[in-house]
This record gives structure tokens, C-alpha cells and sequence, in this order.
């Protein structure tokens, strides 16, 4: 055993050492008040001054991230600062510069949006929906027939003729064709992609219900290790299979997540916005044409531009499966 002795001079500083650190945690609290009242008093005079800004902007400037299609405007954020850094960030403009492109900038926007919606053929709704949300909020009329096309109408200096442009919405696909006994999932093609293209690429699982699994797309001799015909083995349809990211183990698991024969397997898009400045994406045909249309509505609605003949935007969304514009409308005399 050990004695402490407690001398004076000890007992002194032990003394001295608590009042050191009340005083500190008096302060600190005294300081994590202050800074609470701070935030209170300039988080709505924050708010204020970038509504103020964005009023006084003449428009909103992009940045371009260089790994990817993400594109934001800028947003001042002492967060940002301290985590992201320097980053290229966009910013509020007070005047149009040489080197802006606003309508390149909206068209790879519009194209961000609507690459990011599934839509192999049949399987449309939501990406129609889109199409006519950004139709409608530029002041165009949209209407949706029967078949699920979508059609724009753009009045013209003389609307006596009726012409149109067309393009689809839809993409290349997959469908599920049976569950396997172990738990993964044997498809059928929607349209025609080139099934060894497909070996490893990510996929997403739309079920009747709304839910979405994500999976890989794998020959069914994935591994050279493993498998000896792994790199001669065919990619085809008979021999592919999705593996899903889910624990499963058989058929029944595979139900039980509400997977059934019949949906819909959407592939990864891969969308991209290089550096230089091109778009690089799966289902530019013929998404990239709607996004360019979109655009041409955008151009024509700020600078109260008419074509010369009433102008019909006809999107379709069966021509991967050869039946996508078969319907014209009865007024239209020239496409």
C-alpha cells in the first residue's frame, strides 16, 4: 500500500486545478449559448439575403462535376466550405457571360432527368409523367393518348398545317422469365440489346407493387477460377442470369421480396458528362432526342419563338419493341 501524503501545497493546486475547470465548462456553456442565439438570430436573415440574391440574378450558373452528371447551383454553406473545400461549385450570375451556355446547361439537365427514369417499352408512366411535367411548365399543352405517347402541341405563325417531330422515350430492357432454384432470376428480352454487353452490368428489379431490388447481370460461369468456360461460355439469354443484392437462397425467398415472372429488370444508363464536355450514356437513342426537344421548347418559350406550321413533339414509347409512332394523329400532313 501507498500513502498519499496530501500536503499543503498539494491540497492547493488540487484546488486550484477544479476552479480551472468550472471556469472552463462555465465558459463553454456560456459560449455554446452564445452561438445558439447566433444561429437563431441569422439562419432567416440567411434566408432573406439568398432570396434577395437569387432576385437581383439574372440566372443560375452550373457547376459541371467531373465524375459524373450532378450538376447544382451554388449555395453558400460554411459546411460545404469546411468538408468539400474549393470545389467548382455554380454561383448566381447578375449578368450574362461570354462563356455561358444556358441552353446546353438545360439540356444536359433535362437529359440527367430523364436518363435517371426507367423506361424499357412498356413500362413507361413515369418518365411520360416527367415529360409532362417539363412540357406544361414551360407553357406548352400535353396530352397523353390511349396507346401512352405523349403529344405537345406548339402553335404556329399559321396553324392551317400540322406537322410533326418524333422521337422515343423508351429504352432497351429486360423481363423477368423465371426464378431459378437458387434464387436468381432467368429474362427475356424487351427490344434488342446486345446480351454480351450486358455481363456485369447493374441493374434495378421493378416489382407490381413499387418495390425496387437492385441486382448484377452475370453469366452463369461468372468466375475464371472457378468456372472453365467462363470466357467462352455464350452470353445469351439461356445462359445469363441477375444475381440478386438481396439474402436469398431459393425461389421462395426471391417471391417473398414481391419479385414475380413478368417485371420489369432495368440496366444502369452509365450516364456521364465529361470534362470536355460530352455526354456519354446508354439510351441516347432516342432519350437524347427528347431531352433536345424539351430544349427547343425551353429556347422558343424565352424568346417568344413560333415554328412556322403548328408543330406537334410526338414521344413514343414502344419503337424498341417496332411499334412506336404506328399512330399519327389525323391532322398531322407532314412528319
Amino acid at each position: 500500500m501507498f500513502e498519499i501524503n496530501e500536503t499543503p501545497e498539494c491540497i492547493e493546486m488540487i484546488k486550484e486545478r477544479r476552479n480551472k475547470e468550472l471556469k472552463l465548462n462555465d465558459f463553454m456553456l456560456s459560449e455554446k449559448n452564445r452561438l445558439a442565439e447566433k444561429v437563431d438570430y441569422y439562419t432567416p436573415l440567411l434566408k432573406n439575403l439568398r432570396e434577395l440574391a437569387e432576385k437581383s440574378a439574372v440566372r443560375k450558373e452550373y457547376s459541371n462535376n467531373e465524375n459524373g452528371i450532378y450538376r447544382g447551383y451554388y449555395c453558400p454553406s460554411p459546411v460545404d466550405d469546411l468538408i468539400i473545400g474549393s470545389c467548382r461549385r455554380g454561383k448566381l450570375l447578375k449578368r450574362i457571360t461570354k462563356r455561358t451556355n444556358p441552353d446546353k446547361e438545360y439540356l444536359f439537365d433535362t437529359a440527367k432527368t430523364i436518363f435517371g427514369i426507367d423506361s424499357p417499352s412498356g413500362y413507361y408512366h413515369a418518365v411520360v409523367k416527367e415529360v409532362e411535367k417539363i412540357a406544361t411548365g414551360l407553357g406548352y399543352k400535353f396530352e397523353q393518348i390511349e396507346k401512352g405517347c405523349g403529344i405537345i402541341t406548339i402553335d404556329g405563325e399559321d396553324n392551317s398545317k400540322t406537322v410533326m417531330l418524333s422521337a422515343h422515350v423508351d429504352t432497351l430492357g429486360l423481363m423477368v422469365r423465371s426464378i431459378t432454384s437458387d434464387g436468381n432470376l432467368k429474362f427475356t428480352k424487351v427490344g434488342g440489346p446486345i446480351m454480351p454487353t450486358l455481363d456485369g452490368e447493374y441493374c434495378r428489379i421493378h416489382t407490381r407493387d413499387g418495390r425496387v431490388y437492385t441486382g448484377t447481370i452475370i453469366s452463369e460461369s461468372p468466375a475464371v477460377h472457378v468456372h472453365p468456360d467462363a470466357s467462352t461460355r455464350t452470353r445469351d439469354e439461356d445462359n445469363m442470369i441477375v444475381r440478386i443484392d438481396e439474402q436469398v437462397h431459393n425461389k421462395e425467398d426471391v417471391l417473398n421480396l414481391g419479385i414475380q415472372v413478368g417485371d420489369y429488370i432495368c440496366y444502369d444508363p452509365k450516364t456521364v458528362v465529361t470534362e470536355s464536355g460530352f455526354l456519354k450514356s446508354r439510351f441516347i437513342d432516342d432519350k437524347g432526342s427528347v431531352a433536345c426537344l424539351l430544349t427547343a421548347l425551353k429556347i422558343m418559350k424565352e424568346q417568344g419563338l413560333k415554328p412556322q406550321y403548328k408543330t406537334k413533339f410526338f414521344i413514343s414509347v414502344f419503337e424498341e419493341v417496332g411499334h412506336g409512332a404506328s399512330y399519327i394523329p389525323s391532322d398531322v400532313s407532314e412528319i
